[in-house]
């Protein structure tokens, strides 16, 4: 499903002022709700743009490098010009609405004027563009970096983050399992997941005992939203861990 917001605005003269700039609402300020949702609950987003430019060209940004290769390469074999966007366009803003999906990763696209006019007076290149962009949507991954993030640690004794303490999309349902064992088998090992908020606030924390060797599922039970995760070595034992985040 696609979604398109519009607004139109009229711009008066004025002499003192660049009534364009302060009406240009950027990607990392947009956060219309329903939006940012829709953005949170989906594995792959692309935003479209436009720049300014008498050439023709895509200029291509984001964070899910997979997502970019991948546009790049059909939007470039079904003929259409395709540079790496400059710094201002790249869309690499943690903020972007772009990178607010379910792996905080998605895909910019900034088309210049020219291309713009091209594709609205041309149907048969709008189509063209269009179906470049849907093939590249489904060639690309889901999850970049795994929709089932896999962690694992051979000796640790004290904690670490998972995905470096950056935040994951989480809904109750979603689980994280996997196996732990204490390095010296006669020790009894115990390892904590704790589940921070947005404010950094602990929210839950879930815990299983291992003797020998443990397998370990918890759901997360959690209301839907962003959560950072630590997984703490309560006993301060050398232990093994590895498991996934199945969200």
């Amino acid at each position: 499903m696609i979604t398109v917001n519009i607004f139109k605005a009229h711009i008066y003269e004025d002499s003192n002022k660049d009534q364009r700039n302060d009406l240009h609402l950027t990607a990392k300020n947009f956060d219309e709700p329903i939006a940012l949702k829709m953005t949170a609950q989906k594995n792959k987003v692309v935003s479209l743009h436009g720049a300014k430019g008498t050439e023709k060209i895509v200029y291509m940004g984001g964070l899910n490098q997979d997502l970019m290769n991948q546009m790049t390469k059909k939007l470039t074999a079904a003929g259409f010009r395709v540079e790496e966007a400059p710094e201002n366009l790249n869309g690499n803003h943690p903020d972007n609405i772009a990178n607010k999906n379910r792996n905080l990763e998605g895909g910019q696209l900034e088309l210049t004027r020219a291309l713009r006019d091209e594709l609205l007076d041309d149907p048969s290149q709008m189509k063209k563009f269009a179906d470049a962009v849907r093939q590249a949507i489904s060639a690309s991954t889901s999850y970049p970096n795994g929709r089932t993030y896999d962690f694992g640690s051979d000796n640790f004794s004290t904690s670490f983050w998972l995905n470096n303490g950056n935040p994951f999309y989480l809904t109750s349902g979603d689980t994280i399992e996997g196996v732990q064992s204490p390095i010296d088998p006669t020790k009894s090992e115990k390892i904590r997941f704790d589940f921070y908020n947005e404010k950094d606030q602990l929210v839950i924390s879930r815990a299983a005992q291992a003797v020998g060797h443990k397998w370990f599922r918890y759901t997360m039970n959690l209301p839907t939203g962003y959560y950072k995760i630590k997984v703490v070595n309560v006993s301060g034992h050398p232990s093994w861990i590895y498991g996934g985040l199945h969200y």
